[in-house]
């Protein structure tokens, strides 16, 4: 495993820095580079928690920093691979805007914890390195002493070579003097049995070394990777990267560790979505129809005791065949991921190549002819990057501007949702009923689950016996009546397009192609559900998910909105259930204001008369309403 240190100077894309955009597409595109799978990275700038993913390069960051209305200096953040994270039941925690811990399990029943921090100057005031090492004490008092522990990030100390005077905490390789931080620093390490490994290595200083002195031109040992002294033996290497360069004066600090991560779980691979917009050719359509004759009515022939369980078993063996032919036939899509970093990715390759070459040059050989390159190289690729990214922009904006004046208005609204940056990952820490912060991924669902409960089941403040007041009409049987074949037909024809499925994953346009054996399969099932009154479980059960309103704390459950994805066989005979009341029931019952489920009695039609009293109030000078 090989984890890092880098303070990276800021996380924020800012257009009148000299920093190049897409700070971290940039900084997991050098991380890639070196191998590293976590990295602690120090000085972001984020506001609030939150994560990102890189998707081309494969890196999730996760950070803490202070609220968006403060002024940020500081912040920490974690960038991990992402197909390690998928395997981690918990999430980063953070402590303040200049730590964040961090638990993951290791092979057996062994954890490591790792602590990422970003430590106060040496110009800063006492208080707040107090503080500093207050918090960072408590970190380590209540991580396990069977844990291993790593902390890394920029402590802006120097600790010296002394090792006779700090026997355990340095090893024999240190470099230049310590100073008053360094103190602090060298003291907490002895008091928890700490040892820095940048000092365990024999290698030359411009290997040990992360920072250098605007003034003096001295290069320092600022960065650190501390762990206990007992898992000395687990750190094969620690050394700078001199190579790493992402517009920062600090440099990359990593180390090569001997440990075991637990195997990742065998999940259930996510079914893939099916590409229902082949069916809009008429071979693909018909070759559909043909692949589903016979075979989804050859799952329904056997004929025993109506029961719920054995609805459920039909109607899922119904559903693979579905989801099997329309994925033989149809084929799956590829989530479209359109990002100006990721779609121009050669191109960008190329620039950081030629600027990584003409550092190593410099680093080699450090001439004023070899830094002038090199800053040559740099400033040709920030304008290179800065170009790109408008003329991508510039190009997505004229594409969709022509699906909105073509009135394709389902082409314009993908054009939007498919281009974005930096994708948020799904999972966000949430608050419990009490208002501690949850972070384990199974407690996060936990809560959820809790939340839902609450929000869903709440008991209603009617009275039951108001019922009874109510005047009864006349029992009409033909509502009872077994839903024909026609009825099944137009309830299917209904169906939108383009609607997420349910949990048994069969989209709408599947069953609206699926031919007449798709229509005679679904109305052997309804009548069996009619008659016995049992309904399969699927059609029933629906997946809840969760969209954050983009207002107040996201990690309040009350701040998100829950959608939930219903089965679509479900919506058929839920369909014909409401076109018999509307047509039986409405016109004898609903009062002649009610204007929701009638039909020309839209809410369009509602709006379009009032429009239309308010201009002839206003041409006849009448008073919209009146007193009597």
């Amino acid at each position: 495993m090989t984890i890092a240190a880098w303070n990276v100077r800021t996380l924020l894309d800012n257009e009148q820095s000299e920093r190049p955009q897409r700070r971290t597409a940039l900084i997991a595109s050098e991380l890639n580079r070196y191998g590293v799978d976590i990295a602690a990275l120090a000085e972001t700038r984020l506001a609030d928690e939150g994560t990102v993913e890189e998707v081309g390069e494969g890196y999730t960051f996760m950070w803490k920093g202070l609220p968006a209305e403060e002024r940020r200096l500081y912040g920490v953040a974690f960038a991990v691979r992402t197909s390690l994270l998928r395997s981690l039941p918990e999430t980063p925690r953070g402590k303040s805007e200049r730590l964040m811990t961090w638990r993951i399990p290791l092979h057996g029943n062994r954890h490591m914890a790792i602590i990422s921090v970003y430590a106060p100057t040496l110009t800063a005031e006492n208080v707040d390195k107090d503080s500093f090492y207050n918090v960072l004490s408590e970190a380590v008092r209540v991580t396990p002493k069977e844990d291993k522990l790593v902390i890394l990030g920029d402590f802006n100390v120097r600790v010296g070579s002394s090792q006779h005077l700090w026997e355990g905490v340095l090893g024999a390789h240190g470099i230049g003097k310590y100073n008053e931080n360094g103190l602090r620093l060298l003291s907490f390490c002895a008091e928890y049995g700490l040892t820095i490994t940048n000092t365990l290595f024999q290698l030359r200083n411009k290997h040990k070394t992360t920072w250098r002195h605007p003034r003096s031109g001295q290069w320092h040992l600022l960065d650190y990777v501390i762990e206990r002294q007992q898992d000395r033996k687990d750190v094969l290497i620690t050394k700078v990267m001199r190579g790493a360069d992402c517009w920062t004066d600090h440099r990359l600090v990593r180390t090569k560790l001997r440990l075991h991560l637990r195997p990742p779980a065998r999940n259930v691979p996510p079914t893939k979505k099916i590409n229902v917009a082949a069916l809009c050719n008429r071979e693909i359509s018909s070759a559909l129809k043909e692949e589903l004759n016979g075979r989804v009515e050859v799952v329904l022939q056997d004929r025993e005791e109506i029961t719920t369980e054995l609805l459920t078993e039909k109607w899922g063996a119904v559903a693979d065949v579905l989801t099997d032919c329309s994925t033989r036939v149809l084929g799956t899509t590829r989530r479209q991921h359109r990002d100006w970093f990721d779609d121009q990715r050669g191109d960008i390759q190329t620039l950081i190549d030629e600027r990584n070459r003409l550092n190593a040059r410099y680093l080699r050989n450090p001439t004023n002819e070899n830094h002038g390159k090199l800053k040559a190289a740099r400033n040709q690729a920030q304008r290179e990057l800065r170009r790109m990214q408008n003329s991508w922009w510039t190009q997505l904006a004229a594409e969709s501007q022509g699906y909105a004046d073509a009135g394709n208005q389902q082409q314009f609204y993908s054009a939007i949702k498919t281009a974005y940056g930096p994708r948020h990952g799904p999972i966000h820490p949430v608050r419990g009923a009490d208002g501690t912060l949850i972070t384990g991924k199974s407690a996060i669902l936990a809560r959820w689950a809790e939340h839902y409960q609450e929000l869903l089941n709440r008991h209603t403040p009617v009275d039951p016996s108001f019922i009874q007041n109510v005047p009864e009409l006349p029992v009409l049987e033909e509502l009872d009546e077994l839903p024909t074949i026609q009825e099944v037909s137009n309830a299917v024809a209904s169906l939108k397009n383009n609607k997420a499925p349910g949990p048994d994953a069969v989209p709408a346009e599947i069953l609206r192609h699926g031919g007449k054996a798709v229509v005679r399969a679904l109305h052997t099932l309804i009548t069996a559900a009619w008659n016995s009154g049992c309904v399969p479980q699927q059609w029933k059960d629906a997946d809840l998910i969760s969209i954050y309103k983009n207002k107040g704390d996201r990690a309040d459950c009350n701040n998100s909105r829950g959608i939930s994805l219903l089965s679509t066989a479900g919506k058929i005979l839920a369909r014909i259930l409401l076109l018999r009341l509307i047509e039986t029931i409405s016109e004898n019952v609903l009062p002649e204001s009610q204007c929701g489920f009638r039909k020309n009695r839209s809410t369009t039609d509602m709006v379009f008369v009032i429009r239309q009293i308010q201009e002839k109030c206003i041409e006849q000078h009448c008073n919209l309403y009146g007193f009597h």
